[in-house]
């Protein structure tokens, strides 16, 4: 690759020898003190500005090969709307699921990346979508097994309140949890 002259009229030039990497250039085209990148800090930077890119498009890179890509289908508005479509860059080609129950093992290269978004992106649990006021039975690990109490939401974020106990609306230790009938409470 020669000189990679960015829009901002700054360079990048690679460098092969003794160490490689890239050096930073002036709009002048001479290289600036103190800008040898080595070869294992571009590889950082690459990543660093690949997964910045990732952000700002809304876009998720399997780990385990960042060669496939996930999106959020954002116009499928159909509950549970959980869609996203798999990409694999490097081929252009892609596959579409509809929820988690569509990875069921006859998507070949797609379905492990998309068994990896959705374990990485639970759907979120009823509870945490709570408003103050509401009343919830909920079961929380930490109070024993079989403890299920009546909570009331309060403040933003939600905290559910019960006599003395607190918790927050997204602890893990909530396993369960129903909406008490605002009828039958009244």
């Amino acid at each position: 690759m020669n000189d990679f002259i960015a829009s901002n009229e700054y360079g990048v030039r690679e460098v092969v020898e003794p160490d490689a990497g890239l050096q930073l250039l002036w709009k002048d085209r001479t290289v600036a003190r103190e800008s040898a990148v080595s070869s294992s800090q571009v590889q950082a930077l690459r990543e660093f500005f690949e997964a910045e890119a990732d952000e700002r498009i809304g876009r998720w890179r399997w780990a385990a090969n960042p060669d496939y890509v996930v999106y959020p289908d954002r116009l499928n508005t159909t509950p549970p709307s959980g869609a996203i479509r798999v990409w694999n860059e490097r081929t252009g080609v892609s596959r579409y699921y509809l929820n988690r129950d569509g990875v069921d093992g006859v998507g070949g290269q797609f379905d492990p990346a998309a068994a990896a978004y959705f374990d990485a992106h639970p759907e979120p649990k009823p509870w945490t979508r709570a408003k103050a006021g509401e009343l919830w039975f909920l079961t929380i690990t930490s109070l024993g097994p079989e403890t299920r109490l009546r909570w009331e939401a309060q403040g933003e974020p939600v905290r559910f309140w019960s006599g003395g106990l607190h918790i927050d609306a997204r602890s893990g230790d909530i396993t369960a949890g129903r909406q008490v009938n605002a009828e039958a409470s009244a």
